[in-house]
């Protein structure tokens, strides 16, 4: 149970392309299975043990305790020593930028047949 529902959080954050609140996960993953939100958080915590996701806390927030944003690691950035956000999320924006050229040129293909 507990590897199938870190499969489905790493699959949910790679879908979403961003960081994602403990909150959103939760919505996410209600959609899927029936689990409770103390399950999700210790999922959450071996996945960052494990080096498979990166948490942070939201600077958007102003005071009192932290929420914490989770992010899949690319493997790019795990190579790299040591890991911070601003690495992860340059390698996520450059996967995005790879995927959008991508479909540019999947788009042009189809207009030139």
């Amino acid at each position: 149970m507990v590897e199938s529902l870190k499969g489905s959080i790493q699959s949910i954050l790679k879908q979403s392309n961003r960081a994602l609140a403990l909150g959103e996960i939760l919505e996410s993953l209600s959609e899927i299975t029936d689990t409770s939100a103390s399950a999700v958080r210790q999922a959450l915590n071996e996945l960052e043990a494990d080096k498979k996701i990166i948490a942070f806390p939201d600077a958007t927030l102003g005071p009192g305790r932290p929420k914490y944003l989770y992010r899949l690691l690319e493997a790019e950035a795990i190579l790299e020593s040591p890991i911070t956000r601003n690495k992860v999320e340059a390698a996520a924006e450059k996967r995005e930028t790879q995927l959008s050229v991508r479909r540019l040129a999947q788009g042009s293909t189809r207009l030139i047949s």
